[in-house]
């Protein structure tokens, strides 16, 4: 298994092999890694590769992904793009996004107030079409294939983290949160765009009931995430909250 790595957002990352010691990539360019490789020039830390068996569900997702996920007529029309807009438009200095999937966000990042991104996702298949994206804005782009709730990336060093609509996919959220706490700086913003339960008691019984085969038909999204108790076992505070549709989408900016 390889780890897919693009590193024009790394300074004049290298990458080495362990027994040789020979670099093997010098450019920002595409880089592909073996488990036997590691990134030098951030921190010498080394980035997670994945099991040789597994492959990644969202590999399969990839092509049609946009249709659910992206700037198509129904996102917009339900006023998902200008969620997303408005909350990556406070997104500032060295950005990392958890689950980047196929770059959506990517176009939507000021470059005024952007250093750089560095998106995380497990699939390479996704990783290959935010490449493209990432083609087409002058912020530098890093793209890494790596578990969300294990990065591998050096502690206290993003200003902002964005995520959007992942926690509900995520096989371990709580993970994912004390990973996201581990990597921001201490005065740095946590910025979500999430699923999530209801405050109204019919409408969560409904979303318990029909979780498990929403998720089947979603690409393993859970709808009945409870992001509000989550953030905050992780030790988040929680600075702005605004919630949607019924308390079913949650727009959260969190605070160390």
């Amino acid at each position: 298994m390889q780890l897919l790595l693009f590193a024009g957002g790394f300074p004049r990352a290298q990458l080495r092999d362990r027994n040789t010691d020979t670099a093997r990539c010098t450019s920002h360019s595409i880089c592909l890694v073996t488990r036997r490789q590691v990134l030098v020039g951030l921190s010498a830390l080394p980035i997670a590769a994945l099991a040789d068996t597994q492959k990644p569900a969202y590999d399969n997702f990839a092509e049609g992904y946009d249709k659910l996920d992206g700037s198509n007529a129904l996102t917009k029309l339900l006023g998902f793009t200008d969620l997303r807009a408005n909350l990556l438009s406070r997104a500032s200095g060295r950005v990392l996004e958890m689950g980047i999937g196929t770059g959506v966000n990517i176009p939507f990042y000021n470059s005024r107030r952007v250093l750089s991104v560095t998106g995380i996702d497990v699939s390479s298949e996704m990783l290959s079409r935010a490449r493209l994206r990432a083609k087409e804005t002058d912020i530098p782009v890093s793209l890494i294939r790596a578990s969300a709730a294990d990065t591998a990336l050096p502690e206290e060093f993003f200003d902002t983290i964005v995520d959007t609509f992942c926690l509900c996919v995520y096989e371990q959220p709580r993970q994912v949160l004390q990973e996201m706490r581990r990597v921001i700086k201490p005065d740095g913003r946590v910025l979500l765009l999430e699923h999530s339960v209801s405050d109204n008691g019919l409408v969560a019984t409904y979303q318990n009931i029909i979780a498990r085969p929403t998720a089947i038909l979603s690409k393993g999204c859970y709808p009945n995430q409870r992001v509000k108790e989550l953030v905050t076992e992780a030790g988040f505070q929680i600075v702005n909250i605004h919630t949607m549709l019924a308390g079913t989408i949650i727009e959260l900016e969190l605070a160390t």
